[in-house]
């Protein structure tokens, strides 16, 4: 169903801030903060730099300079109790967004997908990713179903363990390389985890012997501009997450790495956010700092001010990254 948006326009208060470090490519420093009253779970930008905010049952928000449209279910079709965990624009401008349901933008209307529907393996969206001819790969999973959805102009593919190679129903984010495969990040029991690559509608999955190690629980994937792939481990769902087990891992199909968090990083220091940048510059985000990672180094930190917690890293441009957290977002400029 379609609902036409009424806009609720809201005003940000930027904090400004002095908090900064200087690593491999200069000096990094927080700018301001915007929306401190929400719970930014999710962030995305359009390519005229207007940023889409998913949040955790406070609606999704359009920020557009010093403006800010606040959708929710007094203004659109949104339900009450959204929470968005990831968010896509494609290049045509749809807006696609994941999390405890999944919804497009286009113009001025809303779209949700209804979770009955039995093209959805799951109603829980864990990732969204668009190739650039307007193809939408959608991650779909909960405990006991699962799997991907490819969307295109003219067709919808769904592949499930019945129908396909994917060897779980339990899949954990997704990303795309340089030359638009597709990453999966999967788990097939408690303790197990795997990645698997979709190239040319060929499957390749990538286990324990393939990586060299045995990861937890792959939290997040990212690629660089070497189609590396980069991966937080999150140790929250072990008895015993509080020793130096791996947090971060590269993989490039042949051989991997693992890294384990600075020894400043003060408690267990769960994996939250993963992000690289411009400058295949590695930004983690724990429970409250995030950790850059550079030419095999952590060149720095920058903590998450007052009692908040982080959830998305995004990078607007090349000298400007937007932190989501439990209060609002810290903008953080970068000069390299």
């Amino acid at each position: 169903m379609k609902i036409k948006a009424i806009c609720l326009i809201v005003f940000l208060a930027l904090i400004g801030c002095d908090r900064g470090l200087v690593d491999n490519h200069g000096t990094i420093k927080t700018d301001r903060s915007l929306l401190e009253d929400y719970m930014v779970t999710a962030i995305a930008f359009a390519p005229d730099g207007t940023a889409w905010i998913g949040t955790f049952f406070q609606g999704i928000i359009l920020v557009d300079g010093n403006q800010a449209t606040v959708y929710n279910s007094s203004n659109s079709s949104l339900p009450d109790s959204v929470w968005i965990k990831d968010i896509q624009v494609s290049p045509t401008g749809e807006v696609w967004f994941g999390g405890n349901g999944l919804f497009k933008y286009v113009g001025d209307d809303f779209e949700q997908f209804d979770s009955s529907d039995p093209n959805l393996p799951a109603g829980r969206i864990n990732g969204i990713e668009i190739t650039s001819d307007g193809t939408v790969w959608i991650a779909s999973s909960t405990h006991d179903r699962g799997g991907i959805i490819q969307l295109s102009s003219d067709a919808m593919n769904t592949y499930t363990e019945e129908n396909s190679d994917l060897p779980s129903h339990y899949i954990n984010a997704i990303t795309l390389d340089r030359n638009e495969n597709l990453w999966i990040a999967f788990s097939s029991s408690g303790e197990t985890a795997y990645l698997a690559e979709i190239a040319d509608n060929s499957w390749t999955t990538y286990g324990e012997d393939d990586l060299g190690f045995k990861p937890y629980w792959i939290r997040e994937i990212r690629t660089d501009n070497q189609d590396q792939v980069w991966g937080i481990i999150d140790y929250s769902l072990s008895s015993a997450f509080y020793d130096a087990r791996p947090v971060l891992f590269r993989f490039n199909r042949d051989t991997s790495q693992t890294y384990t968090l600075p020894e400043s990083e003060k408690g267990p220091g769960l994996a939250h956010a993963l992000m690289v940048d411009t400058y295949d510059r590695i930004w983690v985000g724990t429970s409250r700092s995030v950790h850059l990672f550079s030419d095999g180094n952590w060149t720095g930190s920058i903590e998450i001010p007052g009692e908040s917690s982080l959830y998305a890293i995004e990078q607007r441009n090349e000298n400007e990254t937007w932190i989501g957290t439990t209060r609002g977002i810290l903008v953080v400029k970068s000069d390299p």
